[in-house]
């Protein structure tokens, strides 16, 4: 053993690279962050949401407060079809739901960047819960073709604006959540659908997905991010020499829309920044 200086310096060494790897342990795990400053600034716009805040990143955000109200009417119209379902109270789905995520939120957290270390975990899991169930519930309305006095299905630009809001990387939350919150309501009401089936149908008509290219199981079985990045496995083509896929996607639109261009229009494209 050498002498007790080298013992101490063989112990700081130590620490520092395993602190290092620790580190960058977690910096993998982040896949919902802000988007770079040097895409902001050449269009802040397009990077920022218009009508929705999904997750913690646009949650204080008073431009995007009145959806609020529509978001939990949806959640809540969900555990009623549950409930429909499966005789289970409105209340005990709600509970269900919230164990569920509360028991993920370390995971879920972890997941951004930055953390949210001042959003208690009861708050982020109940954020979650909402956020996740009003997706769901939307994908749902969209499938069964539900529209009758809704205010997003019944406007066309507010419906496009939920979109565009739904595939912004600052505005995702853990597909693991929403892959939960699917399983504790919306397969109770259907077993032939899953929530990939759901989403891929939902943004269809936008024409992201290269409409040759389908999936495999695979592609199903597949750990996704979050919508964006299930979207973006979608899109790129099918070659296994085109490298590891990146870590954080960016999803922007080349040009703003005129209401005669909203339906079947083209123009969106993937970016991808690697951290």
């Amino acid at each position: 053993m050498g002498t007790e200086h080298e013992v101490q310096e063989f112990i700081r060494i130590f620490v520092e690279g395993e602190s290092k790897k620790l580190s960058h342990s977690k910096q993998s795990n982040v896949t919902i962050c802000q988007v770079p400053e040097s895409l902001r600034s050449l269009n802040p716009t397009d990077y920022t949401p218009r009508i929705i805040s999904i997750g913690p990143l646009h949650k204080e955000d008073i431009r995007l407060k009145a959806m609020e109200e529509h978001k939990v009417a949806y959640m809540y119209k969900l555990f009623c079809r549950t409930m429909e379902a499966t005789n289970r109270d409105t209340d005990q789905t709600a509970r269900n739901c919230l164990q569920a995520v509360l028991g993920l939120v370390t995971r879920a957290r972890a997941c951004y960047a930055p953390s949210f270390t001042e959003i208690s975990d009861f708050k982020l899991a109940e954020m979650m819960v909402i956020d996740g169930c009003f997706i769901l519930e939307l994908l749902y309305k969209y499938q069964c073709g539900i529209a009758e006095g809704d205010p997003i299905f019944d406007n066309i630009l507010v419906m496009h604006d939920v979109k565009y809001d739904l595939l912004l990387l600052e505005n995702q939350i853990p597909f693991f959540i929403l892959q939960t919150l699917f399983n504790i309501t919306f397969k109770r009401i259907s077993q032939s659908v899953t929530v990939i089936d759901l989403v891929l149908y939902f943004f269809k008509d936008m024409n992201i997905l290269n409409n040759n290219n389908e999936l495999t199981i695979k592609d199903y079985e597949e750990q996704h991010c979050h919508i964006l990045g299930l979207l973006q496995s979608c899109y790129r083509p099918k070659n296994t020499n085109s490298g590891p896929s990146p870590n954080h996607l960016i999803f922007c639109h080349r040009n703003r829309w005129s209401r005669s261009q909203i339906q079947g229009a083209k123009g969106w494209r993937f970016c991808t920044s690697l951290q």
